[in-house]
């Protein structure tokens, strides 16, 4: 995970709703994205080292449905 896709993940973060905390962990080959709401936690897995322009629109697309499953609420129009 280079810092380009850690703001992408934080742009995109911007525009939902019900967010109450979340974090960035490293460890081994992999980081955590941990995110809070009022329904709990759950984190999503991000490699280090991604290897395409895939990874990013695969982040994004689980980040999304985290949010979702966990009431969180995308801004209209975003």
């Amino acid at each position: 995970m280079n810092h380009r896709d850690k703001r992408n993940i934080l742009d995109e973060l911007r525009h939902w709703r019900g967010v109450q905390d979340y974090r960035f962990e490293t460890g081994g080959k992999h980081r955590k994205f941990i995110v809070t709401t009022n329904a709990g936690s759950r984190f999503i897995t991000l490699s280090i080292s991604a290897s395409d322009g895939r990874a990013a629109q695969n982040q994004i697309k689980d980040l999304r449905k985290m949010l979702t499953e966990l009431g969180a609420t995308q801004e209209q129009g975003k």
